[in-house]
């Protein structure tokens, strides 16, 4: 009979739909904790991308410009003279220009002489 109280089954224990309505409800609250957490880890990518490009990035501008050595693929802090082995962010929303130069490391490197 719709409607009706479900009694447990002679066992004691809850009945087959008692037991799927409460998977219903657990799979559901898992889920939400689950959107929860892709939420916080999408946050947590952009805040990362964010503090590269604030360290690494010059705006110019609507786009970004970061300088990266053209041998070894160092990337320049900011206007400074130090180049950094860091790889950047995932940034598929953020339009990023890679500008090429030569480190200091790699421009002695093509001084030296051959011998």
């Amino acid at each position: 009979m719709p409607g009706a109280p479900v009694q447990p089954d002679g066992e004691g224990r809850p009945s087959l739909e008692l037991r799927a309505a409460a998977a219903c409800a657990l799979a559901d609250a898992l889920r939400a904790r689950a959107r929860r957490a892709l939420d916080i880890a999408s946050d947590l990518r952009r805040e990362r991308t964010e503090r590269w490009l604030a360290r690494y990035g010059r705006a110019i501008g609507g786009a970004v410009f970061v300088s990266r050595c053209a041998w070894c693929r160092r990337v320049r802090e900011g206007q400074g003279d130090r180049w950094l082995a860091v790889a950047p962010p995932a940034m598929p929303a953020i339009d990023v220009q890679f500008t090429h130069g030569i480190c200091p490391v790699c421009a002695a490197g093509l001084d030296a002489p051959e011998g």
